[in-house]
């Protein structure tokens, strides 16, 4: 069962992740300005990337780890592993409560730059576009650098103990009976 959940954790976490680099790309492919309906086009994908591949790669992570951590709670033992779920909830409020209406926002905003385009409405529209993009690419890079502390968390498994005189020394030599 545990080996199960490592699957489908890492496969949630490819879904999720991979959809992160691809939203990147898709925001940058196009100049709004230059070519407004591809635009368009291509804040359609990255908000259905997002339904399809991001939130339920989020979600089928999330879900696994909890379940990974369910079949061995001794793991909870371990100061890296809860702070790692606590990141990953952040994660998770900070796409869902922000970065997903933003980018329904960007797409609503796209859609106006296109049909406005050339005129002073066009121009309106076009400077909400540039002050949403901007706020999702802070948010975005945020959740990046969370995502990229839980993966090193992760794959470290620091020690994280309270107190530093709580480390003992690593043995040199093997003893008997040990």
């Amino acid at each position: 069962m545990h080996k199960a959940l490592r699957i489908i954790h890492f496969l949630g976490l490819a879904a999720f992740l991979g959809s992160v680099f691809g939203h990147i790309l898709l925001g940058r492919l196009v100049d709004p300005v230059a070519e407004p309906s591809v635009f368009v086009d291509l804040m359609w994908a990255k908000h259905a990337s997002t339904a399809w591949l991001t939130v339920p790669g989020l979600v089928v992570t999330m879900l696994s780890g909890l379940g990974l951590v369910a079949t061995r709670p001794a793991l909870l033992r371990h100061r890296w592993l809860p702070l790692k779920i606590g990141l990953a909830f952040m994660v998770a409020a900070n796409g869902s409560l922000l970065l997903e209406p933003l980018g329904q926002g960007i797409t609503e905003a796209a859609q106006q730059v296109a049909a406005l385009h050339g005129t002073a409405d066009g121009e309106v529209a076009l400077t909400r576009l540039a002050v949403l993009t901007q706020r999702e690419s802070l948010l975005g890079a945020a959740n990046l650098l969370l995502v990229l502390v839980i993966l090193t968390l992760g794959v470290v498994r620091p020690r994280l103990r309270a107190n530093p005189a709580d480390r003992s020394p690593p043995s040199t030599h093997a003893t008997a009976g040990v």
